[in-house]
């Protein structure tokens, strides 16, 4: 008998090895779990031998008879998880420092255990976690969520950002939330990225709605050091990675998109002028001035005419959110719309910070601080923030242009310390 409970309680169950993993897991000896792409690759923003272009376009032929579309691939951010120390940053309640977190392994369709069934039902019951206002109420809260029950990864980004929401919302089990909104997000992430191959018109809403979410994920966990939405001190910025993203997504399924992206309702005229009682100071004629700036300063400059129609959109959207433009179904589309549209050149051109760049940059922050209020609880902080940066990239004799809209934010200068 006893010889029996101990066989038992010694005897392990075997291990079968798979040879199946992808190059990139063999090379580094560790673990894959063989998704298409793995985990491990999209956690390192690595391409990944399953998601090899040849390999997918004759697949996506075989199943369908239809021609490969073009492929993006969302990676999960490398950078720090930990908020910008400036003041800006600090000085918000609920915008407290991420904690760096080691990155996690996350299965796909796990099982939701009670935890996950904690976010959901703060999602759906919190009035503070949402994206929007009570007209967009059912938008966010029940026809996302439906969404989220048929393509999960959908479901696994609400999860994400609720857990971040809760993060804020209680900051001492910060970094339980963090965690869990970290293991939701990659497994969403991996899911997504390999279905952007594979896009059609029973699969374009929610991608297009997750293309949303990463955006807004992106934001919720809070300006990180050295990322300024556009340009950053090295590289590329995030966030105008997840941009180009979206871009791809719907030019790929420009024709699904007309007749299958969920909208939410339209906004009435009374709704709209509750939302701003307030003009920034002379703003028509602050922007009238700064098109001449942009004209003086670039005259013999090739992205002269660039930097004209950015100047020319941003101040088309201060004029339908200010004055009661009411064809819109919310505030929101004509802020982010305006990073949406500008050009490549434009971009360039702050990435590489130059100074005109910059300085109409600065007055877009005026609007981004209009989204700055509780149904867009993820924005908070991010208008100094980028402020801070093109502050820092700005000499002293261009500053004096950047003074309005400094004003606005009630921007206080902050002494860089990178």
């Amino acid at each position: 008998m006893s010889d029996t409970l101990a066989e038992k309680r010694f005897s392990r169950k075997s291990h079968r090895k798979s040879r199946h993993g992808c190059g990139n897991c063999k090379r580094r000896r560790v673990k894959c779990d063989e998704a298409k792409p793995c985990l491990n690759c999209v956690r390192h923003s690595i391409d990944c031998d399953f998601l090899d272009p040849k390999a997918s376009s004759e697949t996506s032929q075989k199943r369908s008879g239809r021609t490969s579309r073009p492929t993006f691939r969302f990676v999960h951010s490398t950078r720090s998880k930990t908020l910008s120390q400036s003041p800006s940053a600090t000085s918000l309640p609920d915008s407290s420092p991420i904690p760096n977190v080691p990155s996690i392994p996350a299965q796909d369709d796990r099982p939701l255990s009670y935890d996950d069934f904690q976010l959901l039902h703060h999602y759906l019951t919190s009035p503070q976690c949402t994206f929007g206002d009570k007209e967009s109420h059912d938008f966010w809260k029940v026809t996302i969520p439906e969404i989220g029950f048929k393509f999960h990864f959908v479901l696994h980004f609400l999860l994400a950002l609720s857990a971040l929401h809760l993060s804020r919302e209680q900051p001492s089990l910060q970094r339980k939330y963090v965690l869990q909104a970290e293991e939701h997000y990659l497994i969403a992430l991996s899911r997504v990225t390999s279905l952007l191959s594979h896009m059609d018109a029973e699969n374009c809403q929610a991608l297009y709605v997750s293309a949303m979410l990463i955006c807004f994920h992106h934001f919720a966990k809070g300006p990180q050091q050295g990322d300024y939405m556009i340009f950053a001190d090295h590289g590329q910025a995030e966030w105008l990675g997840l941009l180009r993203g979206v871009r791809t997504i719907i030019s790929t399924m420009r024709d699904e998109f007309a007749s299958n992206i969920p909208h939410g309702p339209p906004r009435s005229p009374s709704q709209h002028q509750q939302l701003f009682d307030h003009k920034p100071d002379q703003y028509e004629e602050r922007l009238s001035q700064l098109r001449q700036f942009v004209i003086d300063h670039t005259a013999e400059d090739p992205a002269s005419d660039v930097c004209v129609e950015a100047v020319d959109a941003l101040s088309q959207s201060f004029t339908s959110i200010y004055e009661n433009s009411f064809s819109v179904d919310a505030f929101s589309p004509w802020v982010f719309g305006w990073l949406y549209r500008l050009s490549d050149e434009f971009n360039s051109c702050l990435q590489q910070k130059q100074p005109v760049a910059l300085v109409i940059f600065a007055h877009f922050t005026v609007l981004l601080k209009e989204l700055e209020i509780d149904p867009l609880w993820f924005m908070r902080g991010w208008s100094h923030h980028v402020m801070d940066g093109i502050n820092c990239y700005l000499h002293e004799e261009d500053k004096a242009w950047i003074q309005w809209p400094m004003e606005q934010l009630g921007y206080s200068v902050t002494t860089d310390t990178r």
